[in-house]
Order: C-alpha cells, then structure tokens, then sequence
C-alpha cells in the first residue's frame, strides 16, 4: 500500500470516529433514528434591581437630644437621629413629637412648625426653612430642632418636660429620647419644631 493510500484510510477512519462519536444511532420499530449530540454551555446571569428607598422610620434610628441655649425664655435644643438601617430610605417631613413627664405620661402637646406655623429662628440656619426630600444611608446623621418657652402664656399651663417621643411618619411605633435637665413648656405644652434636615 502507498503511503497516498495509507493517508487516505486514516483520514476515512478518523472521520467514521468522529461521526460515529457525535451521533448515537437507536433502532426502533420504525427503522433508524440519528440524534445529533452537541455539546450544550448554560451560562447563568444575575440581574440586579436597582435599590427603591422607602420613607423612614423612627425605629431605623437612635436618638440623643442635645439642649441648646436660651434667649428671652425660649430654650432651643437639637434632636439627633443616627440611621442604623442597611437599606437607603427617604425623609420629607416634620417629625411628630409628643411631650412626656418622668413617668412616661403623656402631657398636653402643642406642636408648632418652623416656620410654617411659627416664624423663629434657631441657631442651626438649616432648622428655619421647611422640609425638603433627603435620602438617607447607613450611618448618616440627621437632625431637627425644637423650641420651647418658659415664659407663660395667659393662664396656659406650663409643662415639665422629661423626655420627647418621635415619630416620621403617622402611626409608626414612636420612639423616646430623654431629656436629662429637663424642659418646660409653657403656653399648654407649646414647642416648636423644624423639619428634618
């Protein structure tokens, strides 16, 4: 045999291997069915959604109340929230407050919005406007503040003021912040507050 020859019987069994290796050949009662074996790759991708902040709750946060100064009677303080939540989420609004005695009672709440119920100006400049949307993210701090006066009003009762309870938005679960000197708040329980910011 010549070597053409041998070449070409190697070639015609390495092509019988190969066909015969990629087909399975069944017989059935119909005759001969050839099934095409072809290598299949699966390739597995992941989608992420975009992340949707939903409003906030006080529960996401830890409070700590900062007592400011006084001018003419009134005692301006801050409020501080330290969000403690993995997932962003969106704020708005004036917080709720309710005043407390030392007992955890509640007591006459007047609350009044700087500066839409009340024009007054607190040492911080960014409690004296309204509210404006913030995105809020892990470990962020936010504020507002509150106002009260001392002086009376007529024959309002004053309060005393021994802790504030929080919420950001209605209904939610409200959240305490003690108040370690106290406050009064005069004018049946009026105290001022700025939006969130």
């Amino acid at each position: 045999m010549s070597r053409r020859s041998r070449a070409l019987a190697l070639l015609a069994v390495f092509a019988a291997v190969v066909v015969f290796s990629r087909h399975t050949v069944s017989m059935g009662s119909s005759g001969t069915t050839t099934t095409s074996l072809t290598p299949t790759t699966t390739v597995h991708t992941s989608t992420s959604r975009p992340v949707v902040a939903t409003t906030c709750r006080v529960s996401d946060f830890t409070l700590d109340w900062f007592q400011g100064q006084g001018a003419a009677g009134t005692v301006y303080s801050t409020v501080s929230l330290h969000y403690n939540a993995a997932a962003p989420c969106v704020i708005n609004s004036y917080p709720l407050v309710t005043l407390q005695d030392s007992y955890g009672s509640v007591l006459p709440t007047v609350e009044l919005r700087v500066p839409a119920d009340r024009h007054l100006y607190f040492p911080d400049s960014r409690a004296n406007y309204g509210p404006k949307p913030l995105t809020v993210n892990f470990g962020q701090v936010l504020h507002f503040g509150v106002a009260a006066s001392d002086a009376p009003i007529g024959t309002l009762a004053c309060e005393n003021v021994a802790a504030i309870s929080v919420q950001l938005r209605p209904g939610e679960t409200s959240r305490s912040v003690s108040l370690p000197y106290g406050l009064t708040a005069c004018g049946g329980g009026q105290v001022m507050v700025s939006a969130v910011y």
